[in-house]
């Protein structure tokens, strides 16, 4: 009696078996193929443009501020909404040696209770890199901004009627050379100098 019990359940056991591996083998694919998950992927791919590729993009902000001109609370207090958009290019080289990128951004901001604070910034830029050899490469870079600073900045000047604009220019450039484990870097910028009035290093204030 106890050998046929033993025996039932060796081929019940065997039976089991015998069904996962069935199940398993007639399982359809994964769905999950290659293409699909690249598609997932939601990085830009850029627009070709000859060896380059282009990237545009458009950056939409809405805000409520409830001080506006940072006044006092005794003085009364202006709020409003605010439309900030942000369009942007970017223009980068698609070389297999050397480099070459191009960009430009804006910022326009529109306040619904005053349009004294509106503003229009933007800023244009390159960066490029000159390969000597694979581990060996120069490179260098320049940008010109024209920013402001609202009123509620902890920057911003005191007093004014308006919110203060100003220019900015940056600049850097660079030697790289790796030796097998070791490398070597040289660089040299120029700080951005940017502020009326001295607000930080140089300046050409817009009035």
């Amino acid at each position: 009696m106890k050998s046929q019990l033993l025996r039932g359940v060796a081929v019940l056991a065997l039976t089991v078996a015998g069904t996962a591996t069935v199940a398993a083998q007639t399982q359809p694919p994964s769905r999950d193929t290659r293409p699909a998950r690249a598609g997932e992927n939601y990085d830009p791919v850029g627009m070709p443009l000859g060896s380059f590729r282009l990237f545009p993009a458009l950056e939409v902000q809405n805000s409520y501020k409830d001080n506006i001109y940072a006044q006092h609370v005794s003085r009364g207090q202006q709020g409003s909404l605010v439309h900030v958009f942000k369009p942007s290019l970017d223009l980068r080289s698609n070389w297999n040696n050397h480099m070459l990128n191009f960009y430009a951004n804006g910022g326009i901001g529109l306040y619904t209770a005053s349009s004294t604070e509106n503003f229009q910034d933007f800023g244009v830029g390159t960066n490029g890199r000159f390969d000597i050899q694979r581990d060996w490469n120069v490179y260098a870079g320049g940008s010109f901004n024209r920013r402001h600073e609202d009123r509620t900045s902890p920057n911003a000047l005191t007093g004014g009627n308006n919110p203060v604009r100003y220019n900015q220019l940056a600049a850097n450039a660079g030697y790289f050379q790796k030796f097998n484990r070791f490398s070597a870097r040289l660089d040299g910028d120029r700080p951005p100098s940017s502020g009326p009035d001295g607000m930080l290093v140089q300046s050409w204030p817009l009035r």
